[in-house]
């Protein structure tokens, strides 16, 4: 009787892990680039390893697969065998380009914005002040 409910228990692990191998190896198709790491991690599960260093962060999983994340954005990744795209993905740094691009654009305009107006101190007790444009000669250095 207990070699058979050990057989039972067996076969229910094992069903168990087959399962989670596949669940994974699903959410390796769904990996792309410029998905978040709480993404990866939803997607793929929490990594074995995670080392980090200079921006990059790579996370290491079973059977050989791996994510390789640029300041927070997927760039490259390898799959585990057998889940459908064995190649993966080569490094493609396009997702971390854009996002610095938008904070440069982002930046820019409310540096633009901040030039655009000042206050300068008038009347007779200088307790009031005039909201002055900015004109090209406030551009000029005066030695």
């Amino acid at each position: 009787m207990s070699s058979h409910v050990r057989r039972l228990f067996s076969a229910g692990i094992f069903l168990l892990w087959l399962s989670a191998a596949s669940a994974e190896e699903e959410g390796w198709e769904k990996v792309h680039v410029g998905m978040k790491t709480g993404e990866v991690v939803e997607t793929v599960g929490e990594p074995l390893v995670t080392t980090k260093g200079r921006g990059f962060e790579v996370f290491i999983y079973d059977r050989g697969a791996e994510v390789v994340l640029f300041r927070g954005l997927v760039v490259a990744w390898t799959p585990p065998p057998g889940s459908g795209d064995d190649a993966g993905r080569q490094i493609d740094f396009s997702p971390v380009v854009e996002a610095a691009k938008e904070a440069a654009k982002d930046a820019e305009k409310q540096e633009q914005e901040a030039a655009a107006v000042r206050y300068v101190p008038r009347g007779e007790g200088r307790t009031e002040y005039e909201r002055v444009a900015p004109s090209w000669r406030s551009r000029i250095r005066r030695f």
